[in-house]
């Protein structure tokens, strides 16, 4: 059986790394190069994002999720030390607001599957 987590990790990190880096290079004005150090990622990632080369298997268009990242993005953008913990809030948004579209439920999991997850606890 797959832990929650993984799943996370595997559709939705990669979504808001792209969210991230799409609000960083095309608002904020940032290079790749400078974006690719505060999300941790290599400078082809970032490309690959912007591209839609990855982070494309999920899409949420839930705008409190949407506004979330947009104010994350710029968080992190002003200081990278909080990007655990900004992805971190994001994914326990988007788990407690039950955001992820039930067109991608059969790749990402049930909602109860997410009840498992003790991130919360942990700070």
């Amino acid at each position: 059986m797959t832990v929650a987590c993984e799943k996370m990790v595997r559709y939705v990190l990669p979504w808001i790394r792209k969210e991230f880096s799409i609000i960083m290079v095309n608002e904020l004005k940032l290079s790749q190069v400078k974006v690719a150090k505060k999300l941790e990622v290599t400078e082809p990632a970032i490309s690959q994002y912007l591209s839609s080369k990855r982070g494309d298997e999920i899409k949420i268009e839930d705008e409190k999720i949407v506004i979330a990242v947009r104010e994350a993005a710029i968080r992190i953008s002003d200081d990278n030390s909080g990007l655990s913990r900004e992805i971190c809030q994001i994914c326990r948004l988007i788990r407690i607001s039950n955001a992820i579209p039930d067109v991608y439920r059969p790749k990402v999991g049930a909602v109860e599957e997410f009840d498992e997850c003790v991130c919360d606890t942990f700070e």
